[in-house]
């Protein structure tokens, strides 16, 4: 049954996730397109004397783009949310709940399909942020090219060796292990987005009136909980890397790449306090919606 359930879920959902996505590449392509547009020649060169149409457009363009790639990753988590309040909590839960699935089969279900489309947008704006970047860069230096040892000499080493230095010094661990350790924490952060606001949807069905308030109220009230509770964890860690030894000599150093990177890598102990505290929270807010939704179950 719960293959069933995964599978309609699908069905049911998918053409809004893919519509956005598809509005996300556009403007992507759009957004790489504005580059090439004159405005950005006479910016390089510091010539602003005429504006055209064409330079109004381009950042019109970049601007639209900034807004879009940013509603668009909120515009699924609403999504999802909204169709779980319907289908749980509203009219149309009568009709779910009579269905012979255990509540957690429905959140399983629901969570699986609405943090994977959420993960998927975020992986997509990543990517176009990136594009779009690398295509900004390319524009501005006119794609020039230094080799390593001229980057290295000015300061900048790019090589892995380095970066694996910096990251191996300060945060403990090589740079493809905390380059893994983001990825995880990406991926378990899209469902545990998801299984907070179930939760928090969960809890405002609770109350008798203005049951859309309430669940937004408990929505503010949990996150800043959890970032409370985040904080008072991260900050021991914290203060103890910022005095350390190796974290200051590389800052004082001329290596600007190193410095660079040197925040990062202290953070990386805080990235594994944050990946546990996540993992903490979503199994909180899964058992806690199973538990309402079994034995709390208020649909009037």
């Amino acid at each position: 049954m719960l293959g069933k359930l995964i599978k309609n879920e699908w069905k049911a959902t998918w053409k809004f996730p893919t519509l956005i996505s598809l509005f996300v590449l556009i403007m992507t392509i759009l957004g790489v397109l504005s580059f090439k547009m004159p405005f950005w020649s006479k910016l390089t060169s510091a010539n602003f004397e005429s504006f055209s149409f064409f330079d109004l457009a381009a950042l019109a363009i970049l601007v639209m783009y900034f807004v879009y790639i940013v509603v668009a990753v909120y515009a699924v988590m609403i999504y999802f949310s909204i169709r779980f309040y319907k289908n749980m909590y509203t009219d149309e839960g009568y009709l779910t709940h009579t269905l012979p699935v255990k509540p957690s089969a429905h959140i399983f279900s629901k969570t699986l399909i609405s943090g994977t489309w959420y993960l998927a947008e975020t992986i997509l704006m990543l990517g176009s942020l990136f594009w779009l970047l690398v295509t900004f860069f390319n524009t501005l230096t006119g794609g020039f090219e230094l080799s390593a040892a001229e980057l290295k000499a000015a300061g900048l080493d790019l090589s892995m060796e380095a970066a694996n230095r910096v990251f191996a010094e300060i945060g403990g661990m090589p740079l493809w292990a905390f380059i893994a350790l983001m990825i995880v924490i990406t991926v378990i952060s899209s469902y545990s987005s998801m299984l907070i606001i179930y939760l928090c949807i969960s809890i405002g069905q609770l109350f008798k009136k203005h049951k859309v308030i309430a669940s937004l109220l408990t929505y503010l009230v949990v996150t800043t909980v959890m970032q409370i509770v985040l904080t008072i964890a991260i900050m021991p860690v914290s203060f103890s890397m910022m005095l350390d030894g190796d974290y200051i000599a590389i800052m004082e150093s001329s290596d600007i790449m190193a410095g660079m990177l040197a925040p990062y890598a202290m953070m990386s102990p805080l990235f594994i306090i944050s990946l546990i505290a996540t993992i903490v929270f979503s199994v909180v807010s899964y058992f806690v919606s199973e538990y309402i939704m079994r034995r709390k179950l208020n649909l009037d």
